[in-house]
């Protein structure tokens, strides 16, 4: 089987930019070497930026284009390309120049770490699925690790394999099953059953014994394994070995020992993606790894932890990551953060003329400061991520509530101490600050 690694070369992301397609106005990232995060409400187009990262390795899901009424009564497909008229025109009469002309269907540019840049196109499209165009598409080693995890479902390993499986063999096999599934199609294994299949493989035939001889390759994998998980698996679970019992794998933990298809779903997304990572790094010494809502399963603690562990364990990898938690927002100082927003647009007068919108709202990129990655999780919720109120809904209505019967009377030291104390019994005195900003609103 073809080796997962198609190139060895260095060659990562640096630069992509995104103008007048889908909900995008203007995007402009500027990759970091290591860590990348976008992250903003749901339908500003996260993953879709994703996906072109993705094409390169081989994992090309398809956008879907809008069908629109023809004169004839029938329907086109429409790939999503709006024009940004302003600022072409605003630049054309700074210059006294005719309006720039975009080539057509040309959505962006992408630009890799050796130099290289491409131009992003959508095709003219019949058909309600396309993919963007990437021409000069550079090698680019990388994973892809998917916002929906595999479900662990017993399944035991029927036979011993009685071939050895070599790491770039169970990677492949692993990520078959994965791709497979979603594809939707079922090959009557699960992933988790090719990974436990690999790992009996590795243990019994990588160590030999007097009448076996050993394979160096697969039992430095398995050892590789163990260790990474070691870095990966969170200290409270106190992780301490894996043990192989035929046909079964067992871990061994500070505080038991389980068979690993018992893994929750936050321990089996952890142990997915050191599997895949450490198999992918045994023969890349360069590679990309896209990650979709990493954060899916896992506890705040872990959501907090994880980029910085998975960087430890891996430090020869670029990460590009799509979130809506803000503990992984502010996870690595050492990073570059994104927020996708909404910004409305309205007609705007240019020397007289009405320029026509593009659209009333469409999504622009905003990178944040240090500053701003290194508030808590309620401030990122608030002024990264938009969320309006960072405390449970019945809570903000009691607080209404309250704050309501206070708002007609005047503002008194003795109204304060009164509405400090009812605030207190009622279990809400860590909000008054919140609801003295309500009350003297507009006052």
């Amino acid at each position: 089987m073809m080796n997962h690694c198609m190139a060895q070369s260095g060659t990562g992301f640096k630069t992509l930019r995104i103008e007048g397609w889908r909900q995008f106005d203007s995007i402009e990232i500027e990759l970091h070497p290591r860590l990348t995060v976008l992250t903003g409400p749901n339908g500003a187009g996260k993953s879709s930026l994703l996906r072109i990262f993705t094409r390169h390795f081989g994992f090309d899901r398809q956008f879907l284009a809008t069908p629109q009424h023809t004169a004839t009564g029938g329907y086109s497909y429409s790939p999503g390309i709006f024009k940004r008229f302003l600022s072409k025109l605003l630049s054309s009469r700074q210059e006294n120049l005719s309006p720039q002309i975009q080539e057509p269907n040309e959505i962006g540019t992408l630009s890799y770490t050796n130099g290289k840049e491409t131009r992003l196109h959508v095709p003219q499209t019949s058909n309600v699925q396309y993919s963007v165009i990437i021409n000069n598409q550079q090698a680019v080693n990388g994973i892809h690790i998917d916002s929906h995890q595999p479900i662990p479902t017993f399944q035991q390993v029927g036979q011993i394999p009685m071939t050895i499986i070599s790491p770039s063999v169970a990677y492949q096999s692993y990520n078959s099953e994965l791709m497979n599934r979603y594809q939707g199609g079922y090959s009557g294994h699960s992933p988790t059953y090719r990974m436990k299949e690999a790992i009996i493989s590795m243990a019994m035939f990588g160590e030999g014994n007097s009448q076996v001889q050993g394979n160096t390759e697969v039992l430095g994998a398995y050892h590789g394994f163990v260790e990474a998980l070691r870095k990966m698996l969170p200290e409270t679970l106190g992780f301490i070995d894996i043990s192989i019992r035929p046909p079964e794998v067992v871990i061994i933990t500070r505080s038991g020992e389980f068979l690993i298809d018992a893994s929750s779903g936050g321990l089996m997304t952890l142990i997915d993606l050191t599997w895949r990572l450490h198999l992918f790094s045994l023969t890349c010494e360069f590679f990309v790894v896209t990650i979709d809502e990493p954060e899916n399963h896992l506890h705040p603690t872990m959501q907090r932890s994880l980029m910085p562990q998975i960087m430890n364990a891996f430090p020869q990898a670029q990460f590009i990551i799509a979130t809506h938690s803000p503990f992984m927002v502010s996870s690595v100082r050492d990073s570059n953060v994104y927020v996708l927003r909404y910004a409305e647009h309205g007609n705007v007068a240019l020397g007289g003329e009405q320029i026509m919108p593009t659209q009333s709202s469409r999504v622009i990129s905003e990178r944040l400061d240090t500053i701003n990655k290194a508030g808590s999780a309620s401030e990122i919720l608030r002024e990264v991520l938009g969320v309006r109120a960072t405390i449970p809904q019945w809570v903000e209505e009691g607080l209404n509530i309250v704050v309501a019967r206070y708002r007609q009377q005047p503002i008194t030291q003795d109204t304060l101490k009164e509405l400090r104390r009812e605030l207190a019994k009622l279990g809400y005195g860590e909000l008054y600050p919140d609801a003295l900003a309500t009350l003297t609103q507009g006052r």
